[in-house]
């Protein structure tokens, strides 16, 4: 009975995998039917950002189960702003196989990360040109909606795809697992904003020099996610370690606490309250 259930979910796993891999297949394709010659410049750019991001990348950071994150969407969409084509594409693709192989990841992972990032980059620059965004090696000023618009469709995508794989990986509700991954890194995500402007106007200012500078500022960026990040965790551990002490003076009791927690959170869940206030129910549940 219990082989039944695990193989569906593995199936739906990989048509899944397959969905995206062909989403970003298709996306890619339609970037260089639309813009087929890309001049010098942009591959002069693509590949100085490149190296940013695969920098970043590899010292990225842990998030929840099964997911991981880094700040090299940063260099990515800069790299986006100034060669919003297929240079850009294959640029984010190149790099993420490296850090697959780097990281030595399972071949159905590591295709998954591959085909999401290439899918996200590559909607977020047919976004950003539907918006009427061009490079900003030649456009006068910065085209500030456009960006929004790409900084938006990027993380729309990246989020979506990370989460439905995670939700329909471990059978639980989509929300809950998209939550989980993004709320706590929303305020970070929204600061980078501005850099992505900032290192796409430096890069074409000023050219690679510029640009490695700015990637300095790029690991404080990722240093505030990595502390966020342990606070969290720390806190967490610390509450488990809290009830397992006050359980272990009663053997009877063992347990009871993370029980009252769960299923606190399932009827909290169920009366329709904020995942917010599901999550604050699910720790008073824990330490009462």
């Amino acid at each position: 009975m219990d082989g039944g259930p695990r193989y569906y979910m593995k199936q739906s796993v990989r048509t899944y995998i397959m969905t995206t891999a062909l989403l970003a297949s298709a996306a890619l394709a339609l970037l260089i039917w639309i813009a087929p010659y890309v001049d010098a410049s942009h591959f002069r750019a693509v590949a100085t950002l490149s190296v940013i991001a695969l920098g970043t990348h590899i010292m990225g950071h842990t998030l929840a189960r099964h997911t991981s994150g880094s700040v090299s969407f940063v260099p990515f969409l800069a790299s986006a702003a100034i060669a919003p084509d297929w240079s850009t594409a294959v640029g984010v693709l190149l790099v993420n196989v490296i850090v697959q192989m780097v990281r030595r990841r399972p071949w159905d992972r590591g295709v998954f990360n591959i085909c999401q990032h290439t899918l996200s980059i590559a909607a977020a620059i047919l976004v950003y040109r539907a918006f009427g965004g061009t490079s900003v090696l030649t456009a006068p000023d910065l085209p500030y909606l456009a960006l929004g618009m790409l900084f938006v469709a990027y993380s729309a995508v990246n989020s979506t795809s990370v989460s439905g794989v995670v939700a329909l990986s471990d059978h639980r509700p989509f929300h809950e697992v998209w939550v989980e991954n993004n709320l706590g890194t929303l305020a970070y995500d929204v600061i980078a904003l501005p850099m992505i402007a900032g290192l796409a106007w430096v890069y074409a200012k000023y050219g690679a020099p510029g640009a490695f500078v700015i990637a300095v500022f790029l690991l404080g960026l990722r240093e505030l996610y990595n502390v966020n990040l342990q606070l969290e965790k720390a806190n967490q551990e610390l509450l488990e370690l809290m009830v397992a002490a006050i359980e272990a003076r009663d053997p009877y009791t063992s347990g009871h606490s993370r029980r009252v927690s769960e299923h606190a959170k399932i009827i909290a869940q169920i009366v329709g309250l904020r995942l917010s206030v599901v999550k604050r129910v699910e720790i008073a549940a824990l330490l009462h």
